[in-house]
């Protein structure tokens, strides 16, 4: 359980310093400064040697008893305080927000409320898509990650990302060489929902509006493996369209691929309503389902102790086809370790993974703490695992005192019972 303390250290930590805000961090503090706490941590088991181990007061000694302790030890105590301050150094050097350069895309935004304005700056960007190409409202959803950009003073490299509203075409792919003119601006804020967070959170800082397009002739670029697996994810949602009407379709493109993006306003209404929305997002089912039907047909096909290894490789393989959203990287990482722990006979605990899973993602990105699906997936898992046993038990007790169990009744005659 030791993990777990560690765990909820470091995302106090992380809270804590984002609380802080970036009055105290300024642009973000050296990364090399959340890798000290971090390595000192192998070290923290040394500090139980200035731990006087307290006497057996009730237990016999004779038998090796030792007295349970009451407070946590040296060693853990040292452990959380370490995590604690490495989840501090690493949200430090990681704001939401980071001081913007000349070669950054952001630095030529503009605010969302002008975007639109007759004397706003246009800029031309070249880049390629840089994922998943997803229809919204009859039109592409693509973010383009920045090679180039002139904003009137000649081109230049650039760095950063873009997102914007396409008008469909078969071209648009991952991989994609673009041009883009248009003008850059910040996401807006809006009342009950921050785009801006939500966008930064992804790596995200800039939109372009007024845009225009233009596809460059050229090889495709970026991953060559994501790639591959985008077209395989394309291809599944074209088989699911030809072969279901809508809204099926989009629901089947959404509970198996994570596109979600087709679902008609009023279907999603009606999920909400009914408190069935969890059934669209991708998370733990999926996984679980995925990793017992790879265990099972890796078991049978290459043996008990190769089929781990299969699992693992399937695992990662639907995460990145699906997009690996925060939710759907949680319940991973969760399948992960129970494979693990099942190829070496060992019994993973629910809670335990849970955490290693969330200290595991806040490490890689901080800020997917502040993602609702991801905390609502953390929740809904933690509640499973704390709270449902408790409520399945109050459950029984109070079915059986007002429905006792019928006993068998014997006839006097000693032949079978009546029920």
């Amino acid at each position: 359980m030791a993990l777990l303390y560690v765990a909820i250290a470091f995302v106090i930590g992380l809270v804590v310093a984002a609380t802080a805000g970036s009055a105290l961090f300024g642009c973000g503090w050296p990364a090399w400064l959340a890798l000290v706490p971090a390595a000192l941590l192998p070290a923290a088991p040394l500090l139980n040697r200035l731990e006087r181990r307290p006497a057996p007061a009730v237990w016999p000694a004779s038998a090796g008893f030792v007295a349970p302790r009451r407070w946590p030890s040296f060693a853990l105590a040292g452990a959380c305080v370490l995590a604690l301050a490495a989840g501090w150094l690493h949200m430090a050097a990681t704001p939401l927000t980071p001081c913007w350069s000349s070669a950054d895309v952001a630095w030529y935004n503009v605010p969302a409320a002008t975007a639109y304005d007759a004397d706003a700056p246009w800029v031309t960007v070249t880049g390629f898509v840089d994922t998943y190409v997803a229809q919204f409202d009859g039109r592409s959803r693509i973010t383009v990650r920045a090679a180039t950009l002139d904003a009137g003073a000649g081109e230049q490299p650039a760095l950063g990302r873009v997102t914007l509203l396409a008008n469909p075409d078969a071209r648009l792919q991952y991989g994609a060489p673009l041009r883009l003119r248009g003008v850059l601006s910040t996401p807006p804020d809006f009342r009950d929902f921050s785009y801006r967070e939500s966008l930064a959170r992804h790596g995200v800082h800039s939109q372009m509006s007024l845009v225009q397009v233009e596809i460059l002739d050229g090889p495709l670029q970026g991953n060559p493996f994501l790639r591959s697996l985008y077209r395989v994810r394309a291809r599944g949602e074209q088989l699911i369209n030809r072969a279901l009407a809508e809204p099926y379709a989009s629901l089947a493109n959404g509970m198996l691929l994570g596109i979600e993006s087709n679902i008609p306003d009023a279907v999603r209404a009606q999920f909400n309503d009914t408190s069935a929305s969890h059934v669209i997002v991708i998370s733990g089912s999926n996984i679980a389902l995925i990793t017992g039907v790879l265990l099972a047909a890796s078991a049978w096909l290459l043996g008990k102790r190769r089929a781990w290894l299969a699992a693992l490789a399937g695992i990662a393989f639907y995460t990145l086809l699906v997009g690996a959203e925060p939710t759907v990287l949680r319940a991973a990482l969760m399948g992960v370790l129970v494979v693990i722990a099942a190829a070496m006979g060992r019994q993973s605990t629910a809670l335990v993974s849970l955490a290693a899973a969330v200290l595991v993602m806040a490490a890689i990105s901080p800020h997917v703490l502040w993602d609702v699906g991801f905390q609502m997936s953390a929740a809904a898992t933690a509640g499973l695992v704390l709270v449902a046993p408790r409520f399945s038990r109050a459950f029984a007790a109070a079915l059986a005192h007002v429905c006792p169990a019928q006993r068998p009744v014997h006839s006097a005659a000693g032949g079978a019972p009546a029920v």
